[in-house]
């Protein structure tokens, strides 16, 4: 009866050890999705009260969207035989390239751009003090940029749309090809941003958002098919996520075909939407845990070696 009533009592310990721990876990998340949003907040704010750059910032997204209408009508022509894959439309193709580059391009470069801001206005010690961990401090600190180019991305979309931009329903597919490339991207981002402290990398670039843009721009298919490359550029394409979140989007928003597009859908021989999604999920957890690991470093670095601020 006394081994019961003790096993009793220990089980009942365990069960509320538990829940305190679960209640702990939950504040904290709760806690730390609040300093997120007051970050958002507070970036939207500084973005809509200078109304000047707000409003010129939307004219140049549409002056944008009229330049490569323009471009897209003019060679139609010529560069329509090779999108039978994606449907044959030219505008369609290039305007969903560039939607979906906004917001991987600003998940890349904002970590970078928001360990810079802090470090040079003397505030990375005082967000470094806080009890939030460092990693999830960077990546709030680039929500607010990524959240404004999200909301760049709609309007352009709705211009798009006015312009005669045709696509099919926005299905759960297409909505999980951009958040596993987003997350590749900010990843990614991580990684560049560590190399602020771990290559001191602090004149505005470094090595490796220098080489995920310029492969985006000239090797993901963003401006044009990558039928037009040579073969052996097919094989550059593979090394950003970009790739296959374009070749994803177009696949399901412009009704293409199953055709075989990027060199790993001749390789794994399956649908090429399902190899995108795997290959962007298997990008995202690799590029998520180096960047985690590497700018936890090079803050850990820094602090070592009092490079952490600057003062005058």
């Amino acid at each position: 009866m006394g081994l019961e009533l003790l096993e009793y009592r220990l089980k009942g310990l365990v069960s509320r050890m538990y829940l305190k721990n679960s209640w702990v876990v939950l504040m904290g998340l709760m806690s730390n999705l609040r300093v997120a949003y007051y970050l958002v907040r507070r970036e939207f704010k500084i973005w809509t009260y200078y109304r000047v750059n707000f409003i010129l910032d939307i004219i140049e997204v549409l002056i944008d969207l009229v330049v490569m209408a323009i471009i897209a009508l003019a060679s139609r022509d010529v560069v329509a035989p090779k999108l039978s894959v994606y449907g044959g439309d030219y505008l369609s193709y290039v305007v969903l390239g560039l939607i979906c580059n906004r917001i991987l391009s600003m998940a890349v470069n904002a970590p970078y751009s928001s360990i810079g801001r802090a470090f040079w206005q003397r505030r990375i010690e005082l967000f470094l003090s806080s009890p939030l961990n460092p990693v999830f401090l960077v990546s709030a600190l680039s929500l607010g940029s990524i959240v404004r180019e999200s909301i760049m991305a709609i309007l352009y979309l709705v211009a798009a749309l006015a312009l005669g931009l045709r696509v099919s329903s926005l299905g759960l597919t297409s909505i999980l090809a951009m958040l596993l490339g987003f997350t590749a991207c900010l990843g990614l981002g991580l990684m560049s941003a560590s190399l602020f402290y771990l290559l001191e990398a602090k004149a505005g670039s470094d090595p490796l958002r220098w080489i995920i843009n310029i492969s985006s721009r000239l090797f993901s298919g963003l401006y044009y098919p990558l039928e037009v490359l040579p073969f052996w550029c097919r094989y550059l394409a593979l090394l950003t996520p970009h790739t296959y979140v374009f070749d994803a989007v177009r696949r399901l928003l412009l009704n293409g075909t199953s055709e075989p597009i990027l060199v790993v859908h001749y390789i794994l021989l399956a649908d090429p939407v399902l190899i995108d999604l795997f290959c962007l999920l298997a990008y995202s957890l690799i590029s998520v845990l180096l960047g985690y690991f590497m700018t936890k470093s090079g803050f850990k670095i820094a602090l070592k070696d009092a490079r952490l601020s600057w003062w005058s």
